[in-house]
């Protein structure tokens, strides 16, 4: 990854919000005064103040920029909320303690709290605005199976899916990854590129697993069960534990492969990278339809997010391109820029 060598930009005064920092002062062009000294960080009555004074742009620095632009996210959601998801995540976390301790479940919990995720989160901007606020926090087995049960929420909202089938992606998406916890932490915690042969096929075999533990619940529907068995299956017939194909694989395994890629893909790279990989290197491994209609509905919802390029510019995304939707149109000091043609420019971060 290109490292952000610039340490100051130049914005348009109407485009600076308060936190940020001025790198130069900013002089009145028809009186030659100093208005503001290096150094300061503005506020919102020094931009007020601004407006009285002639001047067409000025120096900040990058990582103001970058504070000041979370500040400003497009991405904002109300405390309860915020609350109410880390709360999900938590009952999660106690249902697969309880079963390490008792090697047994408590599925009716998990199916109320599928019950409730799809009551109170019926606006997908709540989903992905959680998901993307929550980022920094710990990445562990409970969030990553929270953010896949959410994505599969989207996902098959989106799809039409009637409220059935919603509900049983939900619930086997909160479910799909139990039989790892027969696999040993040191095996759990690797990467697939860092682990043996032998380990890989050990690891392989955790939606098995995970069958052979919930088939005991009567309180599961065959379809849960299968989507959590086959969740790893992919079109192209490269996926396990049974190499499905297309027609083999049920439309619930398919959107929690699509989920849990997503999530996967999103704990490294940038929303623009995620979406070129699926979109291009794994286009064969899912269903197009349902991979086509996820990748440009949630790019949707990244117009207005604030980004940086390759070259430690700052801009806004203002327009999504469905020929690539990795490759938007960003606007840069008051200036259009498609990145489909430009294309040394790279997105390198989303930072709002």
């Amino acid at each position: 990854m290109v490292e952000l060598k610039r340490e100051k930009v130049t914005i348009p005064i109407e485009e600076c919000v308060p936190g940020m920092v001025l790198m130069q002062p900013i002089i009145d062009e028809q009186t030659g005064t100093t208005i503001v000294s290096k150094g300061q960080m503005m506020t919102t009555e020094m931009l007020t103040r601004l407006q009285n004074f002639k001047h067409i742009q000025v120096w900040v620095s990058v990582e103001s920029m970058i504070v000041a632009a979370k500040e400003h996210s497009i991405w904002k959601v109300d405390e309860k909320t915020l609350q109410t998801y880390k709360d999900y995540a938590q009952v999660l976390k106690n249902f697969f303690e309880e079963e390490k301790e008792k090697h047994t479940l408590s599925i009716e919990k998990l199916v109320e709290l599928s019950d409730e995720m799809i009551k109170e989160f019926s606006d997908s901007y709540k989903v992905l605005a959680c998901i993307n606020l929550l980022q920094e926090m710990e990445c562990n087995q409970y969030n990553h199976s929270i953010n896949v049960a959410f994505m599969a929420l989207a996902i098959g909202r989106w799809m039409m899916f009637d409220e059935v089938t919603l509900k049983h992606s939900v619930l086997a998406a909160l479910l799909h990854d139990v039989g790892k916890l027969q696999l040993s932490p040191m095996l759990y915690h690797k990467k697939e590129n860092e682990m043996s042969s032998v380990e890989k096929l050990e690891y392989k075999r955790h939606p098995i697993y995970a069958y052979q533990k919930l088939i005991a619940y009567n309180e599961l529907d065959v379809e849960v069960l299968k989507g959590v068995l086959t969740h790893h299956e992919r079109c192209d017939g490269s996926g396990y534990p049974l190499a499905l194909r297309d027609e083999k694989i049920g439309k619930i395994a398919k959107i929690i492969g699509i989920a849990d890629t997503f999530e996967e893909l999103r704990s490294e790279y940038n929303i623009f990278k995620t979406i070129k990989i699926m979109g291009t290197q794994m286009i064969r491994k899912f269903d197009v339809n349902m991979l086509l209609q996820f990748c440009n509905t949630v790019m949707n919802y990244y117009v207005g997010s604030t980004i940086v390029l390759n070259t430690g510019e700052v801009g806004e995304v203002v327009f999504i391109q469905t020929q690539a939707l990795h490759r938007p149109i960003i606007k840069i000091k008051g200036k259009y820029i498609n990145l489909y043609e430009e294309t040394q420019l790279e997105i390198e971060k989303v930072i709002a």
